[in-house]
């Protein structure tokens, strides 16, 4: 079985099933169901804070803040601000 849900799809209209794809997935592998991408793993990527456990070498310069002057200071050293 491969998983797919877009947890922020449901994050307004169904906030309960914003992680209900990720525990079926659990189920399933408990169960025996051979799961392509693993749901436990999966639960710890439901958002960008995960590339964070990437190696700095392979992933994009990135800043989490919420200091304005933080932002205006990435920005100014980079150009470029992706989100």
């Amino acid at each position: 079985m491969m998983l797919r849900n877009d947890p922020s799809a449901d994050l307004d209209d169904r906030p309960w099933a914003q992680y209900s794809g990720i525990v079926f997935g659990q189920l399933a592998k408990k169960n025996g169901v051979l799961v392509l991408n693993n749901p436990d793993t999966l639960a710890k990527a439901t958002n960008k804070m995960y590339f964070q456990y990437f190696p700095e070498i392979i992933r994009p310069e990135t800043i989490i803040t919420r200091s304005i002057a933080e932002i205006k200071s990435f920005y100014a050293a980079h150009k470029k601000i992706l989100s």
